[in-house]
């Protein structure tokens, strides 16, 4: 993800200043406020209300969670013991995981759509 200066949208920033500065207009670059508040709210505890193998994919399990709110959604996951009732750490889709390079993106997955990660401690 690409930062960008707040003041006058150039991404030629110079971040490894203290504290980091935009080349093209001079301002001080800052975090935008509720950013990473944001993204932390795309990964939270959700509670697995169904839990079926993937027909014809031995280590896939497809799963329904309720992520809060009344929001559920299915998500593709080769992680083992998940049981309906277990709780469970899913990243949404758009969330920003500190080992990977893109966004948790929609994806297809052993031909089952899945709508977000499910996290295991080294992934946070």
């Amino acid at each position: 993800m690409t930062k960008a200066c707040t003041a006058c949208g150039s991404e030629d920033l110079d971040l490894e200043e203290t504290p980091p500065f935009c080349n093209e207009c001079g301002e001080e670059v800052t975090e935008e406020e509720g950013g990473s508040e944001a993204s932390a709210n795309l990964v939270v505890v959700a509670v697995i209300t169904e839990s079926v193998p993937v027909p014809n994919k031995d280590k896939l399990t497809k799963l329904r969670v309720d992520l809060g709110g009344g929001e559920e959604v299915t998500v593709v996951t080769n992680a083992k013991y998940c049981d309906a009732g277990k709780r469970i750490v899913v990243a949404k889709v758009g969330a920003s995981l500190p080992n990977m390079e893109e966004l948790v993106a929609k994806a297809t997955v052993g031909g089952v759509k899945s709508e977000g990660m499910v996290c295991d401690s080294p992934m946070l």
